[in-house]
């Protein structure tokens, strides 16, 4: 199996780079991730010690992104539309934690959970 090193640079806490990676990565089956987040790079240095922290990765035999090994390895059906609502629900989110009340956002996201679950028992048991 093969082994990448993948980085999610951030220029604030990177849990939406995350989310967003983590979701492009399966698409990548047989290759196994060792991922690292690089929160709050908001500076130039910063952005320099992360290329530098990069490159020795590679230079280390962690190779190319698994992105440029073919371009047929991502699925651009399930990657464009995985992007555009990590980035639509991070910024709806965060903008409505503000204003609705913690007990309705709880109960909405137990309802969205439930649904998710058994849809996957569905897919998982289904014909």
């Amino acid at each position: 199996m093969t082994r990448r090193t993948i980085y999610f640079v951030s220029d604030g806490t990177g849990i939406t780079a995350q989310t967003l990676g983590h979701s492009l990565l399966t698409q990548f089956e047989g290759v196994e991730f060792n991922q690292v987040t690089l929160p709050f790079v908001d500076t130039a240095a910063r952005a320099e010690e992360c290329l530098a922290r990069i490159a020795a990765e590679a230079a280390a035999g962690n190779g190319r992104p698994p992105s440029s090994t073919g371009p047929s390895d991502l699925m651009a059906t399930v990657a464009a539309p995985t992007a555009i609502g990590v980035f639509a629900g991070a910024s709806v989110g965060s903008r409505a934690s503000g204003r609705i009340d913690a007990r309705i956002l709880r109960g909405l996201f137990v309802v969205v959970m439930v649904y998710t679950a058994i849809l996957m028992a569905i897919r998982a048991l289904g014909p």
